[in-house]
């Protein structure tokens, strides 16, 4: 997969953060960002995201596990990562059983944040090849299988 055919969504609480995240990505990647949880699901639907950035605070009136378990419902193929400011291991553990891939620290350097997002995407692709490795793999066997019961036949 080529980076920039990947689809990144990034939901920021702070839409100045989010803004310059954006600028220093998009030349790499093809990235939205949310206003409030209302237009991160909007677009969530309409297009075929590879990866959702979501702040632990983002979401406005609705709770943060509220939004994490919404996307889980409701857009289930959706690979996301969380990121706070804060270290905090109840957040990484709360974030496991809604099935976020990651939990990343914030970082103030602007570069240093970014990088963090990059691994996310690296992550990410990798993960998707290897599934889809894993496929063509089964795909193979059962071929395999098919030819040696047609020889048996012949013989």
């Amino acid at each position: 997969m080529a980076k920039k055919d990947f689809r990144l969504l990034l939901a920021c609480e702070n839409q100045k953060l989010q803004a310059r995240i954006i600028q220093s990505l998009k030349a790499t990647y093809s990235i939205a960002g949310a206003r409030n949880s209302n237009d991160f699901f909007s677009k969530l639907r309409q297009k075929d995201y590879s990866l959702a950035i979501v702040d632990h605070h983002f979401g406005g009136q609705m709770e943060v596990e509220d939004l994490h378990h919404k996307i889980v419902r409701f857009c289930p193929n959706v690979v996301f990562v969380v990121y706070s400011e804060a270290e905090q291991k109840s957040i990484s553990k709360k974030i496991q059983k809604y099935r976020a891939i990651d939990y990343i620290l914030y970082s103030s350097k602007l570069i240093d944040f970014v990088e963090k997002i990059h691994k996310a995407v690296r992550w990410t692709i990798l993960q998707s090849e290897v599934t889809g490795l894993g496929i063509k793999i089964t795909q193979v066997a059962e071929s395999i299988k098919t030819l040696s019961k047609k020889i048996e036949k012949v013989y």
